[in-house]
């Protein structure tokens, strides 16, 4: 039965998926650790509070 299940396309899919997002996750960390380094925490810090503002402000106009 698990052999029935690990074979079927939804599941190779998923896996696909799941890999997909792992890598978006790691890609992305490491964006935002050599942005930091590049700027420095004074830019670093404008740049993060910015970009909330704008997260904040687009969340309520979805509202």
């Amino acid at each position: 039965m698990l052999k029935e299940i690990f074979s079927t396309a939804t599941w190779k899919q998923s896996q696909i998926t799941v890999i997909g997002t792992i890598i978006n996750g790691v890609l992305g960390a490491l964006f935002y650790i050599l942005l930091a380094r590049i700027l420095g925490p004074a830019e670093f810090g404008i740049l993060t509070v910015s970009l909330t503002t704008l997260v904040l402000i687009a969340d309520m106009a979805d509202i």
